[in-house]
């Protein structure tokens, strides 16, 4: 069974549960999303969505080289909770006006 197989299998046991059980809550959902299959499957999509490169700098093909080793080691730090993603600094804005149809640039600083 594939990694998304697995994943949309859980999904769709999840989905199941909440709509039995509406008084149901799901308190430990936190192992789950650091599953081998969970991490395999969000990588394959942000691949096929063509994803950019991250605030780290590394592009997803750079990320799927070691692909095996990469995915331990965010499990590894997922599981320890001493994963900490790396600080947005500064974001761009893209705005499509509707009325001139031209793209304007703003600038947000985060600190």
């Amino acid at each position: 069974m594939s990694a998304k197989d697995k994943v949309q299998a859980f999904q769709r046991k999840l989905y199941r549960k909440a709509k039995q059980e509406k008084d149901f809550r799901f308190y430990s959902l936190y192992d789950k999303v650091y599953s081998k299959d969970v991490l395999l499957r969000a990588f394959d999509q942000v691949r096929g969505n063509k994803g950019g490169m991250g605030v780290d700098g590394v592009t997803i093909e750079t990320y799927g080289k070691e692909l095996e080793q990469n995915i331990h080691e965010l499990q590894r730090e997922l599981i320890n909770e001493t994963y900490r993603p790396a600080p947005l600094s500064e974001c761009i804005f893209l705005n499509r006006m509707v009325v001139n149809v031209h793209w304007e640039f703003r600038q947000c600083v985060i600190e």
